[in-house]
């Protein structure tokens, strides 16, 4: 799903959670083959950004990465949509201004988002939504820390890597991601069943 999005904060994101996956494997019960792969993609990834930033230079790297997380961005940066939704929350701290203001001039209701899922309760929804997110994320990590389990662990790092993505972005809110946000968490519940 994160390489279909084709979105850069997604890759960011989803590569962080996989790390964090491969790191979870090496304690499994194949844990010796986890190890050595796992050894052999870190040092294959260490090369890799060696690489890229020796060819680019450190100045040009650190715009790329700057670019690629669209911090830089002119009219649409992350920071100029991050206050626009603050302004928002202070003018309707509550219940917010609703979905469709977000800070652009765009029709659609995703580009017009905040890009950040806090951000974006706070200033569409007010402090209700806000805390009825919190609430659920805390249901969330109950639900991974009881009876613990690896796996399910690994199957909730799924849904966390919406969320993650979420913070640079708008995912959490497409009905796609969605479904498979909501199966992340259902098959999580099932395994704690079992």
């Amino acid at each position: 799903v994160i390489i279909l999005l084709n979105a850069r904060t997604a890759m960011l994101f989803g590569g962080i959670v996989f790390l964090a996956c491969m790191v979870l494997c090496c304690f499994g019960p194949n844990r010796r083959q986890n190890r050595i792969l796992f050894a052999v993609l870190a040092a294959a990834a260490v090369v890799c950004v060696a690489a890229v930033w020796a060819a680019m230079g450190t100045q040009d790297f650190f715009a790329f990465v700057s670019n690629m997380l669209r911090f830089d961005q002119g009219d649409n940066s992350r920071f100029e949509r991050w206050a626009d939704g603050w302004k928002d929350f202070l003018s309707a701290p509550v219940f917010g201004v609703g979905f469709m203001d977000g800070g652009a001039s765009d029709p659609s209701v995703y580009s017009n988002m905040y890009h950040n899922i806090f951000v974006q309760m706070l200033g569409a929804a007010g402090i209700v939504a806000l805390l009825a997110f919190l609430l659920h994320a805390v249901q969330v990590v109950i639900l991974c820390v009881r009876k613990f389990r690896i796996g399910r662990l690994l199957v909730l790092l799924g849904a966390a890597a919406i969320i993650l993505t979420s913070f640079l972005d708008n995912f959490f809110f497409y009905f796609p991601v969605q479904l498979f946000y909501g199966a992340f968490l259902a098959a999580a519940a099932l395994m704690l069943e079992k």
